[in-house]
């Protein structure tokens, strides 16, 4: 992928793949409202490019995010605090093709858990590698899973969470272990193959044909 271009507003078809994310969001019905955040140069380009010429709807805010994603979502977090939602779920702008199903799963879920993250099982065969590029250990893939997002928490959980952690100063990158820090079972549910992050160009690739025959 070009390094000049974030890959969030790379295009698959004639949409910035943000676009595709947004919109598939926004038609999802339990969903009431979405806070987009993104970097701090960004915010007048995302107004401009990626929401308005597309009316996406749902958009409640857009805000700048932090040195790390772990401080971007709690700016995400921090401007909820107002409105105190009972559930809040963490999406990743680069996976434009998360299946309802998903988001339907990880919704109904809680209900009876404070944090939900889906995953899917690895089909290859998982290595543990020392620094020096030795084999440790080969893992157990049956017990190994490939985490996705949407990421579901209960919001007062979630946001307290994050304050003790940032006063820890430890940094992590994904939500889930916020959780796991603060001492919260996370339950995981069933992902998709196709809720794919766009990381490479064979990515990108991908995701254009899933754009041409969903």
């Amino acid at each position: 992928m070009a390094a000049a271009c974030p890959k969030q507003f790379l295009k698959i078809g004639f949409l910035p793949v943000l676009t595709v994310t947004l919109k598939s969001i926004s038609r999802i019905p339990f969903i009431s409202g979405i806070v987009l955040v993104v970097s701090e140069d960004s915010l007048k380009y995302v107004q401009e490019n990626i929401i308005a010429p597309y009316r996406i709807k749902k958009i409640e805010s857009v805000v700048a995010g932090g040195a790390t994603r772990q401080e971007s979502v709690f700016n995400g977090l921090t401007a909820l605090i107002e409105r105190m939602p009972h559930y809040v779920m963490i999406h990743d702008g680069v996976r434009p093709f998360c299946p309802n199903e998903v988001w339907q799963t990880v919704y109904n879920s809680l209900g009876q858990f404070q944090a939900v993250i889906p995953a899917i099982r690895s089909g290859d065969t998982l290595k543990e590698v020392s620094e020096k590029g030795i084999v440790v250990q080969t893992l157990d893939r049956d017990k190994v899973w490939s985490v996705q997002t949407p990421q579901g928490f209960q919001f007062n959980e979630l946001y307290n969470a994050h304050v003790k952690m940032r006063k820890t100063g430890k940094i992590i990158t994904d939500d889930s272990m916020v959780m796991e820090h603060a001492g919260y079972s996370v339950k995981v549910v069933q992902g998709h193959k196709d809720n794919i992050k766009l990381t490479t160009p064979e990515d990108l690739r991908y995701a254009e044909y899933l754009l041409n025959h969903t």
